[in-house]
């Protein structure tokens, strides 16, 4: 429960986030990626599921791309680099559903 003295809409968005990470995870562990399979199960437009999994996935991303790098690599071409990663995991996963439907 929320701690006294912690903003309304701070711990609001924390309880969406966490709702929206638990519920991206089942329907990635349902459909694995078949996004537009998910995205219909959901009953949410294909790019609406796809912005959510790049919220949720983006920190993600960008630990692997510090791990990867070590301290060699500005913070802000971490982020750029986890974001290109990022974006081509999802177009690879858009391509993957374009096929099997």
């Amino acid at each position: 429960m929320p701690s006294a003295g912690v903003p309304y809409r701070i711990v609001r968005r924390e309880l969406l986030d966490e709702f929206e990470r638990n519920y991206l995870l089942s329907l990635l562990e349902k459909h694995g990626i078949d996004l537009r399979a998910a995205a219909r199960e959901a009953g949410m437009p294909l790019e609406e599921l796809i912005e959510m999994v790049r919220r949720h996935t983006r920190p993600y991303f960008i630990a692997r791309v510090q791990k990867f790098y070590g301290n060699k690599l500005r913070s802000d071409d971490a982020l750029r680099i986890a974001d290109e990663l990022l974006t081509l995991q999802l177009s690879t996963a858009a391509t993957a559903d374009g096929r099997a439907a």
